[in-house]
């Protein structure tokens, strides 16, 4: 069916957006990236415009393509003079059903034929920064997608008609083995071939999560230092990734635990033995001391300080007896092994108190109060 349009560049400066189209919602949406797209490939569909006021045209079809363009006039990419390709629209057809058509009946490219086609760049000799820059994403999107496409034919082929989701393809992704990604597919249940947490445990059953306390005895810093290698998870963002020499990462934990070894066994002990584990089977092969009470060496002990004032007993009430307190006792020693010193005590009053039961009125107790001189 022949339609009324003829194709004819107008400067960006003459256009203007048209209120009527029906695209509302999601209009920013993937703006940056089809302005990126837009400077390093050009504009590949022309706009829809139809005659306007004051020379101006309205673009009734490809709003987003238009802002698109008007953002990189304020970066100062393209001029605000740059010549636009556009169909100019001559008919009397309703604008709006021809803004409907355009975003109704075009069918988004299936997402694994798009990781395929950035797999064939990248083995056509582009980088992962050009590719990045020419379609206005991050490195790393470009790096999962790559991922994504690198995956066993067999297994991309189930994503590619609908039997696996992209986020069981994606747990797929830890590992670059085809063998083994087509072997744990073939070794799950029916229930677990579409569970991606499963997926991800099976590949990763064997490896030594960067979680590991080896990894965090040794660091994982010191580990990459020597040579070691870690497959980190690019879909995972908080996972760590999987230390792959782990003859290395053992031989790391026995040298820095045999040098710590011999820092104790310096204190002169007599045996220091290390390992890196040290389970039920390793504990029978001793014997676990048990815990007694023992009497403390005299050396240990605290020597009592004696408190003989040379006072005259009397029966006076605790007011007169204070005025006669005698002087501090001057004599203290420092005990044992970072104890404090102790202070001189003092006699603060006395007084004769009532024999205990079963004690004779005739041997008379003589109550002592003593305090701190401090």
């Amino acid at each position: 069916m022949a339609t009324a349009t003829n194709l004819i560049d107008i400067p960006f400066n003459k256009l203007v957006p048209w209120d009527g189209n029906v695209r509302k919602t999601g209009i920013e949406t993937g703006l940056d990236e089809l302005a990126a797209s837009i400077a390093a490939h050009g504009l590949l569909n022309p706009l829809l415009v139809r005659k306007g006021p004051k020379g101006k045209y309205a673009v009734i079809a490809g709003q987003r393509r238009y802002r698109a363009i008007e953002r990189l006039t304020k970066l100062g990419t393209m001029d605000k003079g740059s010549i636009v390709p556009c169909h100019l629209r001559g008919d009397g057809q309703d604008d709006a059903e021809l803004s409907l058509a355009e975003n109704v009946v075009r069918v988004a490219m299936h997402p694994a034929d798009q990781f395929a086609a950035w797999r064939g760049l990248i083995d056509g000799g582009a980088s992962v920064p050009a590719i990045a820059a020419r379609f206005g994403v991050m490195e790393s999107t470009v790096r999962k997608r790559l991922a994504l496409a690198r995956v066993s034919p067999r297994i991309f082929a189930l994503y590619r008609d609908g039997e696996l989701s992209l986020e069981s393809l994606q747990a797929f992704t830890i590992t670059d083995d085809h063998a083994l990604q087509e072997r744990i597919w073939d070794g799950l249940p029916e229930w677990g071939r579409d569970n991606a947490r499963a997926i991800h445990d099976a590949l990763t059953e064997a490896d030594v999560p960067c979680s590991d306390r080896r990894v965090r005895f040794v660091g994982l810093d010191a580990y990459e230092a020597t040579g070691g290698t870690v497959r980190r998870d690019l879909f995972e963002t908080e996972d760590e990734g999987y230390v792959q020499d782990v003859a290395l990462l053992d031989s790391l934990a026995r040298q820095k635990l045999g040098a710590i070894a011999a820092e104790v066994q310096a204190e002169g002990w007599q045996w220091v033995e290390s390992r890196l584990s040290f389970g039920w089977s390793e504990q029978q092969t001793f014997q676990r001391g048990q815990m007694a009470e023992v009497a403390l060496p005299e050396a240990f002990r605290p020597r009592p300080i004696s408190c003989r004032p040379n006072l005259t007993r009397c029966a006076k009430p605790m007011a007169t007896a204070t005025t006669n307190r005698p002087k501090p006792t001057s004599g203290f020693r420092p005990l044992n092994r970072g104890l404090k010193t102790l202070k001189p005590w003092r006699v603060s009053g006395l007084m004769r108190s009532k024999p205990a039961p079963g004690r004779s009125s005739t041997s008379p107790m003589t109550a002592w109060r003593i305090s701190s001189a401090a």
